[in-house]
């Protein structure tokens, strides 16, 4: 929308990126919390497992669900990429401003 050419195409690259990004951490949440189970239980290489697998199971999602979207025409690609790039942003950012342990705040 800010460089002029808005249009159906960018609100629903908009949406899709958005949900995309959503379930990304969605997937990623439920991946962490299995390889903790499975490490809660000692099984550290299971733990490990489950983390590149739900690591590979994002990406290859994630490519397919927006390279679909991309080709077919219904959405503007910088709009579907936007909320992907806006999270890892706003989540380093955020770790930029965090107070560390035992710092005073005046």
């Amino acid at each position: 929308a800010l460089l002029g050419d808005y249009d159906k195409s960018v609100l629903l690259g908009g949406i899709v990126g958005g949900a995309v990004a959503v379930a990304n951490f969605l997937v990623m949440a439920i991946g962490v919390n299995l390889a903790a189970d499975k490490a809660e239980q000692q099984d550290v290489k299971g733990g490990q497992a489950a983390i590149k697998g739900s690591y590979m199971l994002r990406m290859i999602g994630m490519a397919v669900v927006l390279f679909a979207f991309a080709k077919s025409g219904l959405c503007n690609v910088i709009a579907l990429v936007i909320p992907l790039i806006f999270v890892r942003f706003t989540l380093t950012l955020q770790e930029f401003f965090r107070r560390k342990p035992g710092e005073k705040t005046e």
